[in-house]
């Protein structure tokens, strides 16, 4: 008798196309990445195998292991977005063709930038209106624009109250 296998098909997850949202997931997912002892690097999407190498000079090499490596849109990626497979690889936004506007948003509102974030998201003000109008808007959006702290592996406390200060914000001006 032969056996039919039959794949398990996981409905594809979209991403809101609401700023203060995407903060919110970022940071719930950044928080169980650091559960997971995984390294946030703002320099790198996501990597399984990120390689730490401990070495005296260039020749002497004292320890070398790999971590896992994420930013917070790779966080995203890796544990909202992601299959099983795919978490073996190296992930970018392009691997999220329905979300990757969604992932570059987080990466801009992570830096602070909601007027960055907008671009991505194509919130910004329509090419329909008149000159001024436009202009008072994409003003409504820079003054929105707050300073995060850069993240700090050891001490990640401010950038994460900076975040959701920044996410409580745009949710009271409607974003």
């Amino acid at each position: 008798m032969v056996t039919k296998r039959t794949a398990t098909r996981t409905k594809s997850t979209v991403l809101p196309m609401v700023p203060s949202k995407l903060i919110d997931i970022a940071i719930k997912d950044m928080r169980k990445a650091l559960k997971k002892k995984w390294v946030i690097n703002m320099g790198d999407w996501y990597n399984p195998k990120a390689e730490v190498i401990c070495s005296v000079g260039d020749d002497v090499v004292i320890k070398k292991y790999t971590v896992c490596t994420a930013c917070a849109a790779g966080a995203v990626m890796a544990l909202s977005l992601a299959n099983a497979s795919q978490l073996k690889r190296a992930l970018e936004p392009d691997d999220f063709t329905a979300n990757e506007r969604q992932l570059q948003a987080i990466n801009e509102l992570r830096q602070g930038s909601l007027s960055g974030a907008a671009d991505d998201l194509e919130l910004h003000p329509s090419m329909d209106e008149d000159f001024n109008t436009r202009q008072a808007r994409y003003e409504v959006l820079r003054r929105l624009n707050v300073v995060i702290p850069e993240f700090n592996q050891k001490k990640p406390e401010p950038f994460f109250k900076a975040m959701e200060a920044f996410s409580a914000k745009l949710k009271k001006a409607g974003y």
